[in-house]
């Protein structure tokens, strides 16, 4: 199967205006909060919910013009699928990746030492890296989820009402993680490995939706 490229920058340019969006935001807030950013920071867990929520519900929907132009050109569900994904990916790493940078020069930490004069910095510069590794695995166990609620919904068959409950409980389950790193380290792999089982089922979940997908206009 070749990989839809242009397809995939199709979906990609649908999400741009939420993403630059996302990017500005991200950026700002790592740079002026003056103060250490921790694994169980509110603030970006409530950005990475509501970023993981606007790029399924831009890149979710089947209904819309664009995704059923898409459908009409050829492309096979398959294709569909992973230019979908890939868009998701897409959309995540441009606002991830900068934010990262950010930390990891350190920009941040020259911008607080010198412009905040900060009391932390650059002192607390090795404690901040693991951030956005974390947030990363943020935003890898909230897209699949809602993406598979999306196409989930669409489906005609009984029982598709409930994704958006099951969606609520896999929301409080991942919040409930913030404060991963004090957990005993054999709790932390139990999380993670499970965590990461049910975002590979989801992903597996989602493709079955597609291929069972039929096109209305």
């Amino acid at each position: 199967m070749k990989f839809p490229t242009q397809l995939t920058l199709f979906f990609f340019r649908q999400s741009l205006w939420v993403t630059l969006l996302g990017l500005v935001i991200a950026i700002g807030y790592v740079l002026y909060f003056q103060d250490i950013i921790r694994t169980n920071n509110d603030s970006f867990h409530l950005f990475i919910l509501i970023h993981s929520i606007a790029i399924a519900v831009i890149l979710g929907r089947f209904r819309n013009e664009n995704f059923i132009y898409a459908y009409t050109r050829g492309y096979s569900r398959n294709q569909l699928y992973l230019a979908k994904m890939s868009a998701s990916i897409l959309s995540v790493l441009t606002v991830w990746l900068p934010v990262a940078l950010v930390i990891w020069l350190p920009i941040r930490s020259v911008i607080q030492d010198k412009l905040f004069q900060s009391p932390y910095f650059p002192f607390m510069e090795t404690g901040e890296n693991i951030l956005p590794l974390f947030w990363l695995w943020g935003y890898a166990l909230l897209l699949p989820m809602f993406h598979y609620v999306w196409i989930r919904r669409a489906q005609p068959i009984p029982g598709s009402n409930g994704t958006v409950l099951l969606a609520i409980g896999y929301v409080m389950v991942v919040v409930m993680h913030s404060n991963f790193y004090r957990n005993p380290a054999w709790l932390q792999l139990v999380l993670v490995s499970v965590t990461t089982l049910s975002a590979l089922v989801l992903l597996i979940g989602t493709w079955k939706c597609h291929q069972k997908m039929e096109m209305q206009r």
